[in-house]
């Protein structure tokens, strides 16, 4: 009807259940660590978007009265990443401390040019996001939170970044949405090697690596009506067997 809802599904039975629905919009949902709550942006205007977090179990809910959208939780789920909303409508990158009473944010990258699509890292020592200060959208990693090291990984433009659960790896999207790209990344000392191009996704809305080394992908269903999806689990393997 004209719900917006949260649905979760089983990747191993393909079980699906109606986690929750509300009539204000609900967009970029992210997982906890320990996959036991999830924080979205929801809001029917500008002036009333803030952040819920949720138990998965369903035994606890809050609102945090902060404009934002993309909030990702810290590994202690003490704090949020989050691009914060201002009057101006400019898109930076920030974070909250939700032990803090007036939950201020704290910038972390904060330039007359859009950032967006912020990824922490596994252990949250990195954010990863896509910024136009080069005119060209581009993908960035910022040491956390300090903010201090700054690293562009990609060469020819990049969006909507994920690591890998070891954090060994850093994933992004062509501009065309079309290729994945993967970064080597170690730690001592920072490095980040030139990313190489993996392989090729057609229709592609939403991709995630999976603790198994394999990716696992949203899909639009070919001949069904919007709103029809499928999830993939190792299809990367599948593009192998083919060569």
């Amino acid at each position: 009807d004209d719900n917006y809802e949260i649905w979760t599904v089983d990747t191993v039975t393909g079980a699906r259940q109606l986690f929750m629905f509300s009539k204000d919009p609900i967009e970029d949902l992210a997982w906890s660590a320990d996959g036991l709550n999830i924080v979205y942006s929801a809001g029917m205007s500008d002036a009333e978007l803030h952040q819920e977090i949720r138990a998965i179990d369903g035994s606890s809910s809050s609102a945090i009265g902060v404009r934002g959208y993309t909030p990702n939780f810290t590994r202690d789920q003490g704090m949020l990443v989050l691009c914060p909303w201002t009057e101006a409508n400019a898109s930076d990158i920030g974070y909250i401390d939700l032990e803090d009473p007036d939950l201020a944010v704290t910038m972390l990258a904060k330039t007359q040019f859009a950032e967006e699509n912020p990824a922490l890292y596994p252990d949250d020592h990195f954010v990863a996001y896509e910024t136009v200060e080069s005119g060209r959208r581009e993908i960035v990693v910022r040491s956390f939170p300090d903010g201090k090291g700054e690293w562009q990984v990609s060469q020819d433009g990049g969006a909507r970044p994920f690591w890998s659960p070891s954090g060994d790896r850093l994933y992004f999207q062509s501009l065309s949405n079309r290729w994945l790209y993967v970064v080597d990344v170690s730690r001592d000392p920072v490095r980040f090697s030139p990313p190489r191009r993996l392989f090729q996704v057609s229709r592609q809305r939403s991709i995630q690596a999976h603790p198994d080394g394999g990716f696992v992908s949203l899909h639009m269903w070919a001949g069904q009506e919007q709103g029809g999806y499928e999830i993939w689990l190792n299809w990367a393997d599948g593009l192998k067997e083919r060569r």
